[in-house]
């Protein structure tokens, strides 16, 4: 029987494995998303800029919602909802768009997904300069609570790697799954306070409502990023539990399900 050292050098070696994998899958998907453009990697301050300024029309011209600084508002709420539509959205794809690397025998297929989640990443720290930047020319100061950032980015990649799993096996069986997620997500879009505020939502509705984890995402990255103050830990607390319990049914699924991928994959 090997001994317990054995057994832990073994699983950080396979652990070293899949990280450099998916982080050279990482760059061959940003390399790709990027080198037939024009603008290039200037694609990452781009889009969300052109997302503001359609929303931020929207939302302060035709249908005014009377929120200060709206720009800013709007802004920290696109940052986290555009990683985790864009997430899903590729995640669903990511194994029936990836046959070549799925058919070589032995390719760890579980790193796809998780390389889809981590390129909207990448999207988000590209544009999150260029908010920060906005903070400023506002006349607004960077409070130390931004220094929680990084742990509020860990607990969405952690909320984002569950339904991501899901998606992406369920896609392989089921081709309309892409398709169905995409309609969820643009449903999901209006029920997170990306463009209002969540005490716009009636008393009696808002615990509903907030059982949608993005509702309580959102906010948190309004209240450390814009508003200077601590997030609501009991609700990331809440949101960290069902990260876990999501995570768990998505690996999981997608474990069971894996080994039919390449029949499926024509």
């Amino acid at each position: 029987m090997p001994s317990g050292a054995v057994v832990a050098a073994e699983r950080r070696r396979t652990f070293q494995h899949l990280f450099d994998l998916a982080t050279v899958l990482l760059g061959r998907e940003i390399k790709v998303q990027y080198k037939t453009t024009a603008l290039g990697v200037l694609w990452g301050f781009a889009t969300p800029l052109l997302q503001l300024l359609v929303y931020s029309f929207l939302f302060r011209r035709v249908i005014p919602l009377d929120i200060p600084n709206y720009n800013l508002y709007l802004f920290a709420g696109l940052l986290g909802w555009s990683w985790f539509h864009g997430s899903l959205d590729q995640a669903a794809r990511s194994i029936t768009e990836q046959g070549d690397l799925v058919r070589q025998p032995g390719f760890p297929v579980m790193v796809l997904p998780v390389v889809s989640v981590a390129v909207h990443l990448v999207n988000l720290l590209l544009a999150l300069p260029l908010f920060l930047a906005f903070i400023l020319f506002a006349g607004r100061p960077l409070r130390s609570t931004v220094l929680l950032l990084p742990a509020l980015l860990a607990l969405q990649f952690l909320l984002i790697l569950g339904p991501a799993y899901l998606v992406g096996a369920c896609n392989v069986r089921f081709r309309d799954t892409a398709r169905i997620a995409q309609v969820l997500l643009q449903l999901l879009l209006f029920l997170t306070p990306v463009f209002y505020r969540t005490s716009s939502i009636p008393e009696r509705w808002r615990f509903v409502y907030r059982l949608n984890p993005m509702a309580t995402i959102v906010d948190a990255y309004r209240d450390i990023l814009l508003f200077g103050r601590a997030p609501d830990w009991t609700s990331l607390a809440l949101v960290f539990a069902l990260s876990c319990a999501m995570l768990w049914v998505g690996y999981h699924t997608f474990e069971r399900m894996k080994n039919g991928f390449v029949e499926e994959i024509v």
